[in-house]
């Protein structure tokens, strides 16, 4: 047994993952890694057995405002996210209806009134910025005691719409204990403060009246000490932040001394010791300087005084700044020709692949990040503005990056190919394929050709063999090109 079982309370005879060297007086250390006690790597011999991850204070709301005040670089990594999710757009469509061209163009007719896309660009910013924000639905006629009671959707008449409001995470925050009905607000708080609604103390806002934007993912005990809510993206980044910016504005300091004049001169302390030496010696410099800057020559003392030149090399700078951005590209999560516009370096180097990732990064943070919170809002205004919810109501994101003309021609140059084989192998008709070609927006193609395509295929089907001996060819039912009992329509 090892000498410590009996502290863990472990029974005599049972398996102890560590060994008696993972002991530190009376802590237990444990896990699974490489030791080697003769070379000391990963024992207390090693200097990096002592590194440790500690809890570190939180960057103040004022530190994060004026790093996105004052470093470009802070400001572009919460706001070129927030900026490309919104970029391309995104379609709201529903259920055919007989009225669904004059529904759409009052629906966005409405978000242009109530400043939709502007609150939404407000909850990714400061979400991003200080790990959360609300936007918050008024109604017309809603008292402040409204605010705090549960909202119903069906209950949102054509034209009651008020306004939205959206407010970082420092002027509306969670309050009471989270909320313990199973729902989609389940662990989350149930009532939140309204600090700046126009009153001497702060207003009661109910859960459902507000969307949550949340920052950062950040584990459940970090969320606790954050008031209930995510974390800033800057966290994370902000020593890569705080490097970057102190190295550039170390190099921009150094070009003020790229070039220092020394002038040596015999007995200039003895001067400097007498009652007017001082005024003597700033007056012999200062003219030797403006003779310097007015015609690039300096008159000095042959036996007395010396004169050299010292010049700061900066070769390697440009490397070390480099280092430093791609450590800040890093820690953002954003590729350096989006956050900082630089090329890709190398031979052949596009940055075409690096972007291709970021927008999958973006995508995928456009579906966990964007698209509940555009629902739900979007429910408030189809309801204010059509009176009624329509069915099969969808949202979806537009491309971040358009295809290539040679990148489209090679797509539909496969489906033509797969057509074919479909087309000889009988699985489909030459109907399906020009509805298709009609659905993409291959060819400009009407209903009136589609039934005509399937009509000639009908009759080619319909034509007696043309060779005497029976064997297939060209029309009747043995044509290869006609259809199967089941091939697709």
């Amino acid at each position: 047994m090892w000498p410590f079982t009996k502290r863990l309370n472990i029974p005599d005879g049972a398996l102890v993952p560590t060994a008696p060297a993972a002991l530190a007086g009376d802590r237990v250390v444990s896990g699974d890694r490489l030791e080697n006690v003769a070379a000391g790597l990963n024992t207390p011999r090693d200097k990096r057995f002592y590194n440790r991850y500690m809890l570190s204070p939180q960057a103040t709301r004022d530190e994060l405002e004026e790093i996105y005040n004052t470093s470009w670089v802070g400001g572009r990594i919460v706001t070129t996210v927030a900026q490309d999710m919104m970029r391309a757009g995104w379609t709201v469509s529903w259920k055919n209806s007989a009225k669904q061209q004059d529904q759409q163009r009052a629906l966005k007719d409405a978000a242009v009134a109530y400043l939709l896309e502007e609150n939404i660009i407000e909850g990714l910013l400061w979400s991003r910025l200080f790990g959360g924000a609300a936007t918050i639905f008024f109604f017309r006629g809603d008292t402040l005691k409204d605010l705090a009671r549960p909202l119903d959707m069906r209950s949102i008449k054509k034209g009651s719409l008020l306004n939205f409001v959206t407010r970082d995470r420092w002027w509306i925050a969670g309050t009471g204990n989270p909320d313990p009905n199973p729902g989609p607000n389940f662990g989350k708080p149930e009532f939140y403060m309204l600090s700046d609604a126009g009153t001497i103390s702060s207003t009661t806002v109910h859960w459902s009246r507000l969307v949550r934007w949340e920052g950062r993912r950040v584990p459940r005990m970090t969320w606790f000490r954050n008031a209930m809510w995510g974390g800033s993206v800057l966290q994370a980044a902000m020593d890569s932040v705080k490097d970057y910016d102190a190295t550039k504005a170390g190099i921009a300091s150094m070009v003020w001394e790229a070039n220092v004049d020394i002038m040596k001169a015999s007995g200039l302390a003895n001067l400097l010791s007498t009652p007017d030496g001082v005024t003597k010696a700033i007056a012999r410099y200062q003219a030797g300087a403006m003779m310097k800057s007015f015609n690039r020559m300096v008159l000095i003392d042959k036996e007395e005084e010396e004169f050299e030149q010292k010049t700061i090399q900066f070769s390697g700078l440009k490397d070390v700044l480099m280092n430093f951005m791609i450590d800040v590209c890093g820690a953002a999560d954003i590729p350096m020709t989006r956050l900082f516009g630089q090329a890709a370096a190398g031979l052949n180097a596009t940055g075409e692949f690096d972007l291709k990732n970021y927008h999958e990064h973006v995508r995928a943070m456009q579906k966990s990040g964007l698209w509940p919170q555009l629902m739900r809002m979007y429910e408030v205004l189809i309801r204010s503005t059509l009176g009624t919810l329509p069915e099969e109501l969808a949202i979806e994101f537009e491309p971040l990056q358009d295809m290539t003309d040679k990148e489209r021609s090679e797509i539909q140059l496969n489906d033509a190919k797969r057509d074919q084989i479909y087309l000889q192998e009988t699985v489909i008709t030459e109907g399906a394929v020009a509805r298709r070609l009609k659905d993409d927006g291959v060819y400009n193609l009407t209903d009136a050709d589609i039934r005509q395509a399937e009509e000639l295929a009908k009759q080619l089907a319909a034509m007696p063999p043309a060779n005497e001996n029976g064997a297939p060819a060209a029309g009747g039912a043995g044509d290869p090109r006609a259809p199967k009992p089941g091939a697709a329509q």
